[in-house]
């Protein structure tokens, strides 16, 4: 009720209002928009990172609070993984500047070694729509980038400084320097955090309230980015490399251990652009990269110590031919080389993977069509065909319906098939066929009162990979089982007041998903009819933001449906509804001017936040305590 209370005084005090402050208003109303490069196809696109809260933050606690997907986190600076329209961690494929970052072992990435001061602009490729960039994302797939538009004379300083309960320090520098030919841009971070809250111990007799131990973060890194701009040619040079020393808390009711883990990573690409127009455009880019992650896991108290190091090697070319008659033409070939070195192997494990890729983009008067086709070859022996159609009809105005469909493939891990004593080197790929249909207007009305966006999905992965124990007690990679996803998304965006003082916007994305087990390859198993453990089938977002003159109030709310933990549905995680309040305070500001990057030249922000405002318990791993409200302060500084 409180909740509610909160929200109302925000429309309340808003009620006279909106319009000042253009430029403030359009980062945030970019926020989270419906986009692709087909109309066909729904992206979720977080545009304006910098009006995102300080961007000490990791990258899961931004997608949880602003998007409609599943993060599992065990705290803050803990490992965190995205679940996109129920699929598994494994399931989300991440890219980096057009680079593949999972991990080639595990298959997936933690989200908390993913600064979101490293990116400009994050995005969520949904369903088929991940097969764009790659294949092996049949949840979906999570796309960082960086923006090429620094090619203009300017010098830029930007401090961020945020301090906050449980020894909360993050530090964000920001140095760029640039002329129309070249440009450079230096980031450093570091973020700490003690995470040494207070939490119920129901594993202890008496549930008493305790502090969680062992639970230090230490996050350190620096990204370097470089252009070059002569006539058609474009030239970028990025590179980041992040060190995290972090202890690892045990679960509730389990004895203490003293248990850490150290992860190297480094991150380099180098992108060449050429923009050829004769009687044909042609967009043509190549791209090369590399990408090397170490991790080493200890427990002190067990004497217990493992150890995984990865490179991963890519070389692309992508051309776009700009036809006649709103026809266009897509090509890719990507190649990628991993290679594992784990204690966890017999030797050195490498795989190649080579695909290609093309299609046809045509619009005929008030219809736009998709039609692609990719072939991935695995170690130079099997073919995988991954095809995509897609179709959108601007049916009244800016309104428009959509259909798309397609099929995707994902691979097994490495571990999965070269896991000593666990590892299965016949698996199969597992299989989605997909589907989307919905309604949506476009993103352009956002300063008309409101923008939509509808759709429903389903999708049926067959060969679902599992680890299970099988007779003599070891646990093995098998393919187990055919699943079912079936769902609704829908995002609106409302500008709810609007005068010359005041103004008062508003945005919801809500998902509702049944994934469920529909046969199995197990005899007599119990499990099929079941949801799949950790699927939520409900996932919402409300955030409301309200300002005037300098003075700014967002409040954010997120809602997470009860999510089963065992395979029988017997047990399960309760509903969470944490909330979050930021005040922000701008003490100085300048017009935008040729020579900055950002339009706001100088100034000094300063921001309060205050974390789950309700002190809400909650968890999204079982056993493994989140903080309750706690309190953040900091400024971001520009010249």
């Amino acid at each position: 009720m409180i909740r509610v209370l909160l929200i109302l005084i925000l429309i309340f005090f808003a009620k006279q209002v909106l319009s000042q402050q253009n430029d403030t208003l359009k980062e945030f109303v970019k926020q989270v928009d419906i986009q692709s490069s087909s109309q066909a196809f729904s992206v979720i696109t977080i545009q304006k990172v910098p009006t995102q809260p300080l961007k000490g933050k990791d990258l899961g606690q931004l997608l949880q609070e602003q998007t409609p997907t599943f993060v599992k986190t065990y705290g803050m600076g803990g490992i965190a993984t995205l679940s996109i329209r129920g699929g598994g961690a494994n399931h989300t494929q991440v890219f980096w500047n057009g680079i593949s970052v999972n991990s080639p072992t595990l298959g997936q990435s933690d989200l908390s070694l993913i600064p979101v001061a490293f990116s400009d602009e994050i995005q969520i490729n949904p369903g088929v729509t991940a097969s764009f960039d790659g294949n092996g994302g049949i949840g979906g797939s999570l796309t960082l980038k960086n923006n090429n538009n620094h090619f203009h004379k300017h010098q830029s300083v930007k401090i961020q400084k945020e301090w906050g309960s449980f020894g909360i320090d993050n530090t964000v520098l920001d140095y760029s320097i640039g002329t129309k030919k070249f440009f450079a841009k230096t980031t450093l971070l570091r973020q700490v955090a003690d995470n040494n809250f207070e939490y119920q111990d129901y594993g202890k007799q008496g549930k008493p309230i305790v502090k969680r131990e062992n639970a230090k973060t230490n996050l350190s890194g620096i990204q370097q980015q470089f252009g070059f701009s002569k006539g058609i040619h474009k030239v970028m040079l990025r590179a980041n490399y992040i060190h995290a020393d972090r202890e690892i808390p045990v679960a509730i009711g389990v004895n203490p251990q003293e248990q850490s883990q150290l992860d190297n990573s480094f991150k380099s690409a180098l992108e060449w652009n050429i923009q050829q127009e004769n009687k044909i455009k042609i967009d043509h880019q190549i791209r090369a990269g590399y990408i090397y992650d170490k991790l080493i896991f200890e427990n002190k108290t067990s004497k217990i110590k493992t150890a995984f190091e990865t490179e991963t090697m890519s070389l692309q070319y992508h051309t776009l031919w700009h036809l006649k008659k709103h026809l266009e033409l897509r090509t890719q070939l990507i190649t990628y080389q991993f290679t594992a070195n784990s204690n966890g192997f017999d030797g050195i494990k490498m795989q190649n993977r080579t695909s290609a890729y093309l299609d046809i983009r045509k619009q005929v008067k008030d219809f736009n069509f998709l039609a692609s086709l990719r072939d991935e070859v695995i170690d130079f022996e099997t073919h995988n065909w991954i095809p995509t159609l897609g179709m959108d009809w601007n049916f009244f105005k800016n309104h428009s319906f959509f259909l798309n469909g397609g099929i995707n493939r994902h691979q097994p891990t490495l571990n999965d098939l070269y896991w000593v004593n666990g590892g299965n080197e016949n698996l199969l790929p597992e299989v989605a066929v997909q589907f989307e249909g919905g309604f949506k207007n476009d993103y352009q009305l956002v300063f008309k009162d409101m923008i939509y966006s509808v759709s429903y999905f389903q999708s049926r992965v067959n060969n679902w990979i599992q680890w299970l124990p099988s007779e003599d007690g070891l646990w093995r990679s098998q393919n187990v089982k055919n699943v079912s996803k079936n769902g609704l998304n829908v995002l609106l965006k409302f500008m709810l007041f609007k005068n010359q003082k005041h103004h008062l916007i508003a945005v919801t994305n809500y998902q509702y998903i049944e994934v469920k087990s529909l046969e199995s390859h197990l005899q007599n198993d119990a499990t099929v009819g079941k949801d799949l453990i950790y699927s939520p089938r409900h996932v919402a977002n409300f955030d409301v933001m309200y300002y005037r003159a300098n003075w700014s109030l967002r409040y954010t709310q997120h809602y997470t449906s009860k999510l089963f933990l065992d395979a029988g549905n017997t047990t399960y995680l309760p509903f969470s509804f944490p909330a979050h309040l930021e005040i922000k305070y701008i003490f100085k500001e300048v017009p935008y001017k040729r020579n900055s990057i950002d339009k706001v030249a100088n100034g000094v922000e300063m921001k309060l936040g205050i974390q789950n405002i309700f002190n809400e318990t909650y968890q999204t791993v079982a056993n493994q305590p989140l903080p309750g409200r706690y309190v953040s302060f900091g400024f971001v500084f520009k010249i």
